[in-house]
């Protein structure tokens, strides 16, 4: 089973949201060691996000509680791992396009490497992790709580 699809029809204005993430203050960051989180509560102001979420179906209950900007440090190992509660997210990388999610089987054990310059749906339930290199990674996440399964067969009509 592929526990990712590409959203390659989601129309989406990446510089607009790499700006908006990065004009933010250091201090609105949460960071644990070299992974960061940006959690804002008017995600939904910014045009560029909103026009992302309105080619969502809508029942998919995004708001801003569910959307987080995500910071890896260069040189950062971000281990094999499944969500907490989130069963599956909508993933834009904004940067380090050419650093893989890395897919492991039930045993922890690496598969592949899936590279991806456009908005993923991924099942966060699966064994998954990045590493970054020399670049740190930016993307923003749309966390989403129904099973991964349905969610792909109601997204697929934008891969």
């Amino acid at each position: 089973m592929d526990n990712y699809l590409a959203l390659t029809k989601l129309k989406i204005k990446h510089q607009d949201i790499l700006d908006i993430i990065l004009e933010q203050n250091e201090s609105d960051w949460t960071s644990d060691e070299q992974y960061h989180e940006l959690r804002l509560d008017n995600w939904l102001d910014y045009d560029c996000i909103k026009e992302v979420v309105n080619q969502l179906p809508h029942n998919l209950e995004i708001n801003n509680n569910r959307i987080v900007a995500e910071k890896l440090d260069s040189n950062f190992c971000l281990p094999a791992h499944k969500d907490g509660t989130r069963k599956a997210s909508i993933y834009i990388p904004l940067t380090a396009l050419d650093r893989a999610v890395e897919l492991y089987s039930n045993d922890k054990e690496w598969v592949r490497p899936y590279y991806h310059n456009t908005a993923t749906l991924i099942n966060a339930q699966s064994w998954h992790g990045t590493t970054t290199k020399e670049q740190q990674k930016i993307g923003l996440q749309f966390s989403l709580y129904e099973d991964y399964n349905i969610l792909q067969g109601r997204l697929k009509h934008l891969s």
